[in-house]
């Protein structure tokens, strides 16, 4: 049985140093800066993804704003709406969710992936698709809580996702 308390005493601080960075960066004057694309993406090739166009995200009702991303960069590939909200940063921080949740599957030994991550806030519901064809990618969509249809929304994700194609 591993000791959640002792894993966290000895866990290395770089993840929460990498979202101090991204904060530290996004006061006014800073500037996100990107390490680049991950394996995944590097192996791939600039044109890997045959089909990144996600605007089919903005038709899922309470549609706010949606990405793609490199999940082991941050790298924003893909971007739809979020007139009111800064894309680059929302990968970057949701970056960081799929690699806090990919290590407690895997120091739990879950012998499982994620398929999905929905965080529900009070005025928003968010969305979080790694995709099945490029597990190294996620689809993120951000929408208006009052206005969605949670099943409805989760449906039309996973439609899109599987429609996103290597």
């Amino acid at each position: 049985m591993v000791d959640p308390g002792h894993l966290l005493a000895e866990r290395d601080q770089a993840g929460l140093d990498q979202i101090a960075a991204v904060l530290e960066a996004l006061r006014p004057g800073g500037q996100v800066v990107l390490q680049g694309p991950g394996p995944l993406l590097s192996e791939l090739g600039a044109f890997g993804l045959m089909s990144t166009n996600i605007a089919a995200t903005s038709q899922i009702q309470g549609f706010i704003g949606s990405c793609l991303v490199d999940s082991e960069s941050g790298l924003l590939l893909a971007s739809e709406g979020g007139e009111d909200m800064d894309m680059e940063a929302e990968a970057a921080l949701n970056t960081m969710v799929v690699k806090a949740e990919t290590e407690v599957i895997e120091v739990l030994d879950l012998e499982d992936h994620i398929e999905d991550i929905l965080i529900t806030m009070t005025k928003q519901l968010h969305f979080i698709r790694p995709l099945e064809k490029a597990p190294g990618v996620f689809l993120y969509v951000a929408l208006d809580k009052k206005a969605a249809n949670l099943g409805m929304a989760r449906m039309q994700v996973n439609r899109i996702e599987s429609g996103l194609s290597m």
